[in-house]
Protein backbone atom coordinates (compact mmCIF):
# COMPACT_ATOMS: atom_id res chain seq x y z
CA UNK A 1 0.00 0.00 0.00
CA UNK A 2 1.68 3.45 -0.87
CA UNK A 3 -0.24 6.47 0.47
CA UNK A 4 -0.04 9.71 0.42
CA UNK A 5 3.68 10.51 -0.72
CA UNK A 6 4.87 10.41 -4.17
CA UNK A 7 7.14 7.02 -5.70
CA UNK A 8 8.49 6.08 -8.48
CA UNK A 9 9.48 2.60 -9.79
CA UNK A 10 11.65 1.22 -12.14
CA UNK A 11 11.97 -2.23 -13.33
CA UNK A 12 12.15 -4.32 -16.66
CA UNK A 13 8.69 -5.61 -14.92
CA UNK A 14 6.22 -4.66 -12.94
CA UNK A 15 3.82 -8.06 -11.68
CA UNK A 16 1.29 -7.66 -9.20
CA UNK A 17 0.27 -11.21 -8.57
CA UNK A 18 -2.43 -13.53 -8.24
CA UNK A 19 -3.92 -13.00 -4.29
CA UNK A 20 -2.26 -10.25 -4.62
CA UNK A 21 -3.14 -6.51 -3.39
CA UNK A 22 -2.05 -3.28 -4.42
CA UNK A 23 -3.49 -0.19 -3.04
CA UNK A 24 -2.08 2.53 -4.57
CA UNK A 25 -3.56 5.83 -2.49
CA UNK A 26 -1.19 8.78 -3.34
CA UNK A 27 0.79 9.92 -6.46
CA UNK A 28 2.89 6.62 -8.09
CA UNK A 29 4.85 6.50 -11.18
CA UNK A 30 5.84 3.03 -12.99
CA UNK A 31 8.20 2.86 -15.70
CA UNK A 32 8.41 -0.94 -17.38
CA UNK A 33 8.60 -2.91 -19.99
CA UNK A 34 6.04 -5.35 -18.72
CA UNK A 35 3.03 -4.44 -16.38
CA UNK A 36 1.27 -7.35 -15.46
CA UNK A 37 -1.61 -7.56 -12.98
CA UNK A 38 -2.80 -10.89 -12.06
CA UNK A 39 -4.29 -9.69 -8.74
CA UNK A 40 -5.95 -6.68 -7.11
CA UNK A 41 -4.82 -3.05 -8.16
CA UNK A 42 -7.43 -0.25 -6.44
CA UNK A 43 -6.06 3.52 -7.13
CA UNK A 44 -4.80 5.42 -6.92
CA UNK A 45 -5.35 9.46 -7.25
CA UNK A 46 -2.43 9.92 -9.39
CA UNK A 47 -0.90 6.75 -11.04
CA UNK A 48 1.21 7.09 -14.25
CA UNK A 49 2.40 3.60 -15.65
CA UNK A 50 4.83 3.51 -18.68
CA UNK A 51 5.02 0.39 -20.59
CA UNK A 52 5.49 -1.42 -23.79
CA UNK A 53 2.95 -3.94 -22.53
CA UNK A 54 0.29 -3.61 -20.09
CA UNK A 55 -1.77 -6.52 -19.16
CA UNK A 56 -4.85 -7.06 -16.61
CA UNK A 57 -5.73 -10.36 -15.78
CA UNK A 58 -6.83 -9.53 -12.41
CA UNK A 59 -8.88 -6.86 -11.10
CA UNK A 60 -8.78 -3.03 -11.94
CA UNK A 61 -10.71 -0.92 -10.18
CA UNK A 62 -10.37 3.12 -10.22
CA UNK A 63 -12.37 4.76 -7.82
CA UNK A 64 -13.71 8.16 -6.86
CA UNK A 65 -11.26 10.57 -7.64
CA UNK A 66 -8.80 8.51 -8.80
CA UNK A 67 -6.40 9.22 -11.69
CA UNK A 68 -4.75 6.12 -13.71
CA UNK A 69 -2.73 7.34 -16.75
CA UNK A 70 -1.35 3.94 -19.18
CA UNK A 71 0.68 4.86 -21.67
CA UNK A 72 3.04 2.56 -24.05
CA UNK A 73 5.11 2.66 -27.66
CA UNK A 74 2.78 0.26 -29.31
CA UNK A 75 -1.15 0.44 -30.34
CA UNK A 76 -2.80 -1.88 -28.64
CA UNK A 77 -0.28 -2.42 -26.27
CA UNK A 78 -3.02 -2.57 -22.92
CA UNK A 79 -4.96 -5.26 -23.17
CA UNK A 80 -7.89 -6.67 -20.85
CA UNK A 81 -8.78 -10.67 -19.76
CA UNK A 82 -9.95 -9.82 -15.92
CA UNK A 83 -12.45 -7.46 -14.30
CA UNK A 84 -11.97 -3.59 -15.17
CA UNK A 85 -14.25 -0.92 -13.04
CA UNK A 86 -13.97 2.97 -12.82
CA UNK A 87 -16.27 4.50 -10.49
CA UNK A 88 -18.16 7.62 -10.92
CA UNK A 89 -15.46 10.20 -11.54
CA UNK A 90 -12.80 8.39 -11.59
CA UNK A 91 -10.72 9.04 -14.80
CA UNK A 92 -8.33 6.19 -16.39
CA UNK A 93 -6.76 6.86 -19.58
CA UNK A 94 -5.02 4.66 -22.51
CA UNK A 95 -2.81 6.53 -24.01
CA UNK A 96 -1.88 3.83 -27.08
CA UNK A 97 -5.43 2.41 -27.37
CA UNK A 98 -7.55 -0.50 -25.75
CA UNK A 99 -8.27 -4.45 -26.78
CA UNK A 100 -10.58 -6.79 -24.17
CA UNK A 101 -10.96 -10.37 -25.51
CA UNK A 102 -12.22 -11.63 -22.16
CA UNK A 103 -13.79 -10.39 -18.82
CA UNK A 104 -15.12 -6.82 -18.33
CA UNK A 105 -15.04 -3.03 -18.51
CA UNK A 106 -17.57 -1.58 -16.46
CA UNK A 107 -17.40 2.56 -16.98
CA UNK A 108 -19.49 4.86 -14.83
CA UNK A 109 -16.92 7.54 -14.91
CA UNK A 110 -14.49 8.33 -17.88
CA UNK A 111 -12.13 6.61 -19.86
CA UNK A 112 -9.86 7.63 -22.50
CA UNK A 113 -8.58 5.41 -25.61
CA UNK A 114 -6.27 7.87 -27.52
CA UNK A 115 -2.98 8.31 -29.56
CA UNK A 116 -1.05 11.00 -29.83
CA UNK A 117 -3.70 12.80 -27.91
CA UNK A 118 -6.27 11.87 -30.90
CA UNK A 119 -9.33 8.99 -30.57
CA UNK A 120 -8.25 6.09 -31.23
CA UNK A 121 -9.80 2.38 -31.04
CA UNK A 122 -10.94 0.53 -28.59
CA UNK A 123 -11.44 -2.96 -29.47
CA UNK A 124 -13.84 -5.10 -27.62
CA UNK A 125 -13.06 -9.23 -29.34
CA UNK A 126 -14.91 -10.92 -26.11
CA UNK A 127 -16.70 -10.19 -22.85
CA UNK A 128 -18.74 -7.14 -21.39
CA UNK A 129 -18.68 -3.51 -21.75
CA UNK A 130 -21.31 -1.38 -19.53
CA UNK A 131 -21.83 1.36 -17.22
CA UNK A 132 -23.38 4.73 -17.03
CA UNK A 133 -20.04 6.93 -18.11
CA UNK A 134 -18.79 7.80 -20.77
CA UNK A 135 -16.25 6.86 -23.24
CA UNK A 136 -13.42 9.38 -25.10
CA UNK A 137 -12.61 7.48 -27.61
CA UNK A 138 -13.75 5.03 -30.40
CA UNK A 139 -15.37 1.51 -29.59
CA UNK A 140 -15.62 -1.78 -32.25
CA UNK A 141 -17.60 -4.67 -30.90
CA UNK A 142 -16.38 -7.63 -32.15
CA UNK A 143 -16.48 -11.55 -31.40
CA UNK A 144 -19.18 -12.68 -28.54
CA UNK A 145 -18.92 -8.81 -26.66
CA UNK A 146 -22.06 -7.83 -25.03
CA UNK A 147 -22.52 -3.94 -25.07
CA UNK A 148 -24.92 -3.19 -22.49
CA UNK A 149 -25.34 0.62 -21.42
CA UNK A 150 -26.18 1.37 -18.12
CA UNK A 151 -26.18 -0.20 -14.80
CA UNK A 152 -29.63 -1.64 -14.86
CA UNK A 153 -30.17 0.40 -16.37
CA UNK A 154 -28.35 3.96 -17.89
CA UNK A 155 -26.85 5.44 -20.31
CA UNK A 156 -23.69 4.65 -21.77
CA UNK A 157 -22.36 7.57 -23.72
CA UNK A 158 -19.40 7.03 -26.25
CA UNK A 159 -17.66 10.35 -27.29
CA UNK A 160 -16.56 8.95 -30.76
CA UNK A 161 -17.39 6.31 -32.98
CA UNK A 162 -19.20 3.07 -32.27
CA UNK A 163 -18.76 0.24 -34.99
CA UNK A 164 -20.92 -3.18 -34.33
CA UNK A 165 -18.73 -5.80 -36.36
CA UNK A 166 -20.56 -8.83 -34.21
CA UNK A 167 -21.62 -9.01 -30.85
CA UNK A 168 -24.47 -8.02 -28.92
CA UNK A 169 -25.85 -4.85 -27.89
CA UNK A 170 -28.13 -5.39 -24.53
CA UNK A 171 -31.07 -2.85 -23.53
CA UNK A 172 -33.44 -2.91 -20.60
CA UNK A 173 -36.65 -1.48 -20.44
CA UNK A 174 -38.45 -1.22 -17.09
CA UNK A 175 -40.15 2.02 -17.88
CA UNK A 176 -40.59 5.40 -19.83
CA UNK A 177 -38.17 7.57 -18.20
CA UNK A 178 -34.96 7.75 -20.18
CA UNK A 179 -31.87 6.39 -18.08
CA UNK A 180 -33.25 5.69 -14.76
CA UNK A 181 -35.93 3.10 -16.46
CA UNK A 182 -34.72 1.81 -19.54
CA UNK A 183 -31.27 2.07 -21.34
CA UNK A 184 -29.67 3.94 -24.29
CA UNK A 185 -26.43 3.57 -25.73
CA UNK A 186 -25.49 7.33 -26.89
CA UNK A 187 -22.83 8.00 -29.60
CA UNK A 188 -21.42 11.38 -30.92
CA UNK A 189 -20.33 10.15 -33.88
CA UNK A 190 -20.97 7.81 -36.43
CA UNK A 191 -22.57 4.66 -35.63
CA UNK A 192 -22.10 1.92 -38.11
CA UNK A 193 -24.14 -1.98 -37.30
CA UNK A 194 -22.26 -4.33 -39.60
CA UNK A 195 -23.19 -7.85 -38.08
CA UNK A 196 -24.24 -7.58 -34.52
CA UNK A 197 -27.47 -8.39 -33.08
CA UNK A 198 -29.83 -6.76 -30.42
CA UNK A 199 -31.80 -7.77 -27.29
CA UNK A 200 -34.19 -5.93 -25.22
CA UNK A 201 -34.96 -7.11 -21.98
CA UNK A 202 -38.44 -6.12 -19.71
CA UNK A 203 -37.57 -5.51 -16.38
CA UNK A 204 -39.73 -4.65 -13.23
CA UNK A 205 -42.37 -6.74 -14.13
CA UNK A 206 -42.92 -3.61 -16.82
CA UNK A 207 -45.19 -4.59 -20.05
CA UNK A 208 -45.27 -1.50 -22.61
CA UNK A 209 -48.34 0.13 -24.30
CA UNK A 210 -48.41 0.32 -28.23
CA UNK A 211 -47.68 4.01 -28.35
CA UNK A 212 -44.65 3.91 -26.04
CA UNK A 213 -41.29 4.78 -27.53
CA UNK A 214 -38.04 3.79 -26.90
CA UNK A 215 -34.88 5.77 -28.09
CA UNK A 216 -32.40 2.83 -27.03
CA UNK A 217 -29.64 4.27 -29.51
CA UNK A 218 -28.49 7.71 -30.55
CA UNK A 219 -25.86 9.31 -33.28
CA UNK A 220 -25.03 11.81 -35.47
CA UNK A 221 -25.10 9.45 -38.25
CA UNK A 222 -26.67 5.80 -38.25
CA UNK A 223 -25.70 3.18 -40.80
CA UNK A 224 -26.79 -0.37 -40.96
CA UNK A 225 -29.24 -1.93 -39.13
CA UNK A 226 -29.04 -5.01 -36.17
CA UNK A 227 -28.90 -8.58 -38.12
CA UNK A 228 -31.87 -10.25 -36.30
CA UNK A 229 -33.88 -7.09 -36.00
CA UNK A 230 -34.02 -5.34 -39.62
CA UNK A 231 -37.94 -4.92 -39.02
CA UNK A 232 -39.26 -6.21 -35.30
CA UNK A 233 -37.43 -7.75 -31.77
CA UNK A 234 -39.11 -10.65 -30.41
CA UNK A 235 -38.37 -9.87 -26.87
CA UNK A 236 -39.81 -11.72 -23.56
CA UNK A 237 -43.74 -11.19 -23.44
CA UNK A 238 -44.08 -9.57 -27.17
CA UNK A 239 -42.95 -7.89 -29.89
CA UNK A 240 -41.38 -4.48 -30.86
CA UNK A 241 -41.53 -2.22 -34.05
CA UNK A 242 -37.50 -1.57 -34.98
CA UNK A 243 -37.24 1.93 -36.87
CA UNK A 244 -33.67 3.62 -37.84
CA UNK A 245 -33.43 6.94 -38.75
CA UNK A 246 -31.01 8.55 -39.74
CA UNK A 247 -29.37 9.53 -36.55
CA UNK A 248 -31.33 6.75 -33.97
CA UNK A 249 -32.98 3.85 -33.46
CA UNK A 250 -36.23 3.19 -31.76
CA UNK A 251 -38.30 0.28 -30.20
CA UNK A 252 -41.97 0.93 -30.60
CA UNK A 253 -45.30 -0.50 -31.24
CA UNK A 254 -45.35 -3.32 -28.29
CA UNK A 255 -47.59 -6.01 -28.93
CA UNK A 256 -48.02 -8.53 -26.57
CA UNK A 257 -47.26 -12.31 -27.80
CA UNK A 258 -50.24 -14.28 -28.42
CA UNK A 259 -49.83 -17.86 -27.30
CA UNK A 260 -50.17 -20.64 -30.17
CA UNK A 261 -51.91 -23.55 -28.90
CA UNK A 262 -50.75 -26.53 -28.37
CA UNK A 263 -51.95 -29.77 -30.88
CA UNK A 264 -53.92 -31.52 -28.25
CA UNK A 265 -55.63 -28.01 -27.88
CA UNK A 266 -56.56 -28.05 -31.43
CA UNK A 267 -57.45 -31.47 -31.67
CA UNK A 268 -60.36 -31.00 -29.01
CA UNK A 269 -61.25 -27.95 -30.39
CA UNK A 270 -61.86 -29.81 -33.35
CA UNK A 271 -63.41 -33.04 -31.98
CA UNK A 272 -65.78 -30.06 -30.33
CA UNK A 273 -66.81 -28.23 -33.63
CA UNK A 274 -67.26 -31.76 -35.30
CA UNK A 275 -69.46 -32.81 -32.26
CA UNK A 276 -71.87 -29.30 -32.64
CA UNK A 277 -72.03 -30.16 -36.25
CA UNK A 278 -73.63 -33.92 -35.61
CA UNK A 279 -75.50 -32.75 -32.91
CA UNK A 280 -77.28 -29.95 -35.02
CA UNK A 281 -77.59 -32.48 -37.74
CA UNK A 282 -79.42 -34.89 -35.81
CA UNK A 283 -81.69 -32.56 -33.65
CA UNK A 284 -85.72 -33.31 -34.53
CA UNK A 285 -86.97 -30.34 -36.10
Amino acid sequence: MFNGQPLQLQSDEFHNKKNATFNALGSLSIATSKFANDGTWVGGKKVEISADKFRNAGSLTVNIGDDVTVKGQKVGSATNTGTVFVDAAGKLSFQSGYRQTAGSTRIDGNVTIERNGNKTNGIFAGGKLSGSGKVNGNVVSRGFTTVKPGDSPGILSIDGNFMQRQGLLDIEIGGTILGSEYSQLQISDLSRLINGDLEADLINSFVPSFDDAFVILTASNVQGIFVNAPETLAVNGGVFDVIYTPTSVILTNFTTATPVPEPSTWLLLGSGLIGLVMWRRYVPA
